[in-house]
């Protein structure tokens, strides 16, 4: 978290809450469109990409994950997954338990305030995107 000022014992509980480690090998969905979440997950090592399933049998990639980035911290608010994440080398995810982050809202706000910042960094590339795409001719895209 370089967005903001932790303490130290901000950044121990941190560390604490990303403990708990498991692997995926490649081409694994850790969480699959229509799932339920049951956490948020912290890469720790590897990569991988959000996507979405399109109507041709094909899949449309959205981002990629590297490590440090959550996969979609607010995702256990959703009732199901919208999209899909995917390993795209072997990884390793801490898992945080939805109770455990909606703690830290009430009462860290200093990790709140960095969690809310990091999301905030990912809308906003992702509306890059949406009007790069929006910019693009249709024929160049396509084609």
């Amino acid at each position: 978290m370089h967005f903001a000022l932790l303490s130290d014992p901000d950044r121990q509980l941190l560390d604490e809450l990303a403990a708990r480690k498991e692997h995926f090998s490649v081409s694994v969905d850790i969480v699959g469109e229509g799932m339920v979440p049951r956490s948020v997950f912290l890469l720790k090592e590897g990569m991988a990409m959000r996507y979405r399933n399109v109507p041709d049998d094909g899949r449309q990639i959205v981002t990629f994950l590297i490590p440090g980035d959550l996969c979609d911290m607010h995702m256990f608010l959703l009732k199901a997954m919208d999209h899909s994440v995917e390993t795209i080398t072997p990884a390793r995810i801490a898992s945080i338990s939805r109770e455990r982050i909606m703690g830290l809202f009430g009462s860290k706000p200093r990790i709140s305030a960095a969690l809310w910042w990091s999301s905030l960094q990912e809308e906003a590339m992702l509306r890059e995107r949406i009007v790069s795409l929006g910019r693009c001719d249709a024929r160049k895209c396509i084609g």
